[in-house]
């Protein structure tokens, strides 16, 4: 018995030990120290900005506005990614007329921040970022997400500040779900995400209630893409579907990229041609860019 009353506790303070390191892993920081130049990558005038979220955090950017300035899209990347993740996809509405806005995320790249909350703080990021723009006075602006990226547009409806048009990439649907995929992966029993969601709901000041995009999507009333990879298990092809059946615009479209995992698309030369014509599509049916 005492033998097996040493198992049982070496058990439980493992249990307890692996959650706390799983939380604070997941959601650790991710900055850059050394972030490369905007003129490494642009051939064109760059600002450097600075801006302050509702809370305070200062939220590193790039601008980069066009000659046109009628119309402009803010850019957000994935988890533990930053800027110079969104290169491609900033030429891309360049060449198209666009002004184009690549914040960091706080928690990332150059920006300030102690956690990373799965989009849910990031969302202030974001409505800073639209604020910037709205203060210039185009009469269109978009927001295009990459995974956390795209679950931060959707997160930032509830503030009642919205954008013309939506592209979401990967975006997941809830929590917990997600933290599901994870442990199926790795082959491990529910039972381990239990702890790790309550340290993390604690350190974080957010229940796992609030963190479902697809709760949140019924508001959106613009145009929306939703692209996934019809391969992902991060977030499984069901749970992609899902979100676009409670998107509450009716003017929505749904693509899976064909063979692709949770990765960024345009910037993966396979899937770069069958990306391009989804988003041609998309922007063209809504007369965001025209031939």
């Amino acid at each position: 018995m005492k033998k097996m009353g040493f198992i049982l506790l070496f058990g439980l303070l493992g249990w307890i030990g692996i959650s706390i390191f799983g939380s604070f892993f997941a959601t650790r920081p991710r900055p850059l120290k050394n972030m490369p130049k905007a003129s490494h990558f642009f051939d064109v005038p760059v600002e450097q900005i600075q801006l302050k979220s509702k809370d305070s955090t200062v939220i590193s950017a790039w601008y980069i506005p066009s000659k046109t300035k009628d119309k402009a899209v803010i850019l957000l990347n994935g988890i533990g990614g930053n800027k110079t993740g969104l290169i491609n996809h900033a030429k891309l509405y360049l060449s198209n007329g666009f002004s184009v806005f690549m914040p960091d995320l706080r928690g990332t790249g150059g920006s300030e921040g102690k956690a990373i909350t799965f989009g849910w703080y990031e969302r202030w990021d974001f409505l800073a970022a639209l604020q910037f723009l709205e203060k210039k006075e185009y009469s269109t602006i978009g927001g295009h997400g990459l995974s956390l990226g795209a679950a931060t547009i959707v997160y930032s409806v509830q503030e009642q500040e919205v954008v013309d048009f939506v592209i979401l990439e990967s975006c997941y649907d809830n929590i917990e779900q997600t933290f599901q995929n994870r442990l199926d992966k790795m082959k491990l029993p529910y039972f381990v995400m239990v702890l790790l969601v309550k340290i993390t709901e604690w350190r974080l000041q957010i229940t796992t209630k609030n963190l479902t995009p697809d709760w949140y999507i019924q508001a959106l009333r613009v145009p929306t893409l939703i692209l996934a990879g019809d391969s992902e298990q991060k977030v499984k092809p069901e749970e992609t579907k899902r979100l676009f059946e409670r998107c509450g615009t009716t003017e929505k479209t749904l693509h899976f990229i064909t063979d692709a995992i949770h990765v960024n698309f345009y910037n993966h030369e396979q899937y770069q041609t069958e990306y391009l014509n989804y988003w041609e599509t998309f922007m063209k049916k809504y007369a965001f860019i025209i031939d």
